[in-house]
């Protein structure tokens, strides 16, 4: 069971809502305490609080047991010198668009381990998704419809390669969103065959994607509802 708080001090910062969709879950799924070090998984039941740390023009959340010391807003008057890592999980699915035609699909879910913000009143913003906006994903209310790109299809999805590489999600001047290629379900390539060589593509933040894949239609929708699921069309290259 999630025993995750967020102290009334830190939800005035980040907002209600991700206050509350930090205590509710799915996402995050996995942390790290910052005391003792120790991880796992957040759904196991461990008393966790959730930290900030406010820089000017930048956030970091972190975790920590309530065993190894408390939760609580640092301020610091310079930027902290934090990694900015950004770790994907995927999963290929398929299912019927509108149209009435399947799509072959892959979600990919992009977490960082920093927030970047331009101002301190956009907290709410998705940073994550900026990555894709920027390269011509767009949002969506669907993760069975893919947008069409504006111009000529920029991303593609390269099928593994026997004894050369495992295959991933890579958009322009080598951009990589995730290497190797998530398995593959039955069936998958005759959808990408229906539709020309073609899959949809979707970056979705703050799902916790792993843990709702029982039911995953339905958390994409959501997410999308909530403007946290942009996507596109791709090429499919062998």
């Amino acid at each position: 069971m999630r025993n995750l708080t967020v102290d009334p001090e830190i939800a005035a910062i980040i907002g209600e809502q991700r206050a509350a969709e930090l205590e509710a879950g799915p996402y995050p799924v996995d942390y790290r305490c910052v005391r003792c070090h120790r991880g796992g998984r957040v759904n196991d039941g461990e008393a966790l609080a959730a930290g900030l740390d406010v820089t000017p023009g930048r956030m970091r959340l972190w975790f920590v047991h309530t065993a190894c010391g408390p939760a609580e807003v640092v301020v610091f008057d310079q930027r902290q010198p934090y990694p900015e890592e950004t770790e994907a999980t995927g999963v290929l699915y398929a299912g019927n668009s509108r149209d009435g035609l399947p799509w072959a699909c892959v979600v990919i879910e992009l977490t960082m381990s920093v927030e970047l913000l331009d101002d301190p009143a956009e907290v709410g913003v998705d940073q994550v998704l900026g990555v894709a906006l920027a390269r011509g994903m767009r949002p969506t209310a669907d993760p069975l419809t893919p947008p069409e790109p504006d111009g000529p299809i920029s991303w593609r999805v390269q099928l593994p390669r026997p004894g050369r590489h495992g295959g991933g999600v890579y958009g322009r001047n080598r951009l990589q969103l995730i290497s190797p290629l998530p398995p593959m379900p039955p069936g998958w390539l005759d959808l990408v065959a229906v539709r020309d060589g073609r899959c949809g593509l979707y970056v979705v933040s703050r799902l916790g994607l792993l843990a709702v894949l029982d039911d995953l239609g339905t958390a994409l929708t959501d997410a999308a509802r909530a403007g946290r699921l942009v996507g596109t069309t791709a090429a499919v290259i062998r």
